[in-house]
């Protein structure tokens, strides 16, 4: 039975990994809407090839639309579809403060990393500037950011 399981999560992680790999075309029309596809439209004669950010890590932004206090080092350790991990992300870039993004899930030794470091097996989980903080806790964040500075 672990065997079968085995091979489905390989054949999973090999169409994802051509899913990620996949060209993205995007073009503007006739009436100034902007198009996103995995396919050139016949009807799209000036489509361009479109390579999207990473959506794993805020340092990926370019480097004008990413506010740094460059001071502090970041790490978060999160799920895709956890909303308390989602509302850490928005803290961190609201703060303006660059992170470095774990997706537990997809990245195994991410997940053994945050294990080493103590961490129950909740997420959110962040190291800011050394300190390690379980959960969601601007207050936490705050005291963390504040004692780099």
């Amino acid at each position: 039975m672990r065997q079968i399981i085995i091979f489905w999560m390989m054949i999973s992680l090999l169409l994802g990994a051509e899913l990620a790999l996949s060209d993205v075309y995007k073009w503007v029309d006739e009436a100034g809407v902007t198009h996103f596809s995995d396919k050139k439209s016949a009807s799209s004669h000036d489509a361009e090839s479109f390579k999207p950010a990473p959506l794993n890590s805020f340092e990926s932004m370019p480097a004008g639309e990413m506010p740094s206090r460059s001071n502090n080092k970041v790490e978060l350790y999160t799920t895709s579809w956890c909303p308390y991990c989602e509302k850490s992300r928005d803290y961190f870039r609201d703060q303006g403060v660059a992170f470095k993004e774990y997706d537990i899930e997809k990245d195994a030794r991410a997940a053994a990393r945050k294990k080493r470091l103590g961490s129950h097996r909740g997420v959110p989980f962040a190291v800011v500037n050394g300190v390690k903080i379980q959960g969601y806790s601007v207050k936490k964040y705050d005291q963390a950011l504040k004692n780099s500075n």
